[in-house]
């Protein structure tokens, strides 16, 4: 599986990245990016695997959006990882 630091594509409604989980999670956490129905924030991620599953982590800000696409800036993601996304694991790409 690749890193999201390898990648280097942005990235596309329906896709899925794997976390490592951490006490009292599972191994591993799949985010699926999902566009979400009204409202003025059009994409969010939502927890696919575990107890949490089917829930909506976080709806994400305009700001990661990519213009003309059904998708979120790979650049964004990464450099708002701990503020939007994943903070309690970190960074590991």
């Amino acid at each position: 599986m690749k890193k999201l630091l390898d990648y280097h594509g942005n990235l596309k409604r329906g896709m899925v990245l794997r976390l490592p989980g951490a006490y009292p999670h599972e191994e591993y956490v799949d985010l699926m990016l999902v566009e979400l129905p009204d409202g003025d924030r059009r994409f969010g991620l939502l927890v696919a695997t575990g107890h949490k599953a089917g829930l909506v982590l976080v709806k994400l800000p305009q700001e990661a959006e990519l213009a003309g696409a059904s998708g979120i800036s790979r650049e964004w993601v990464v450099d708002n990882w701990n503020r939007w996304i994943y903070g309690v694991y970190g960074f590991n790409g």
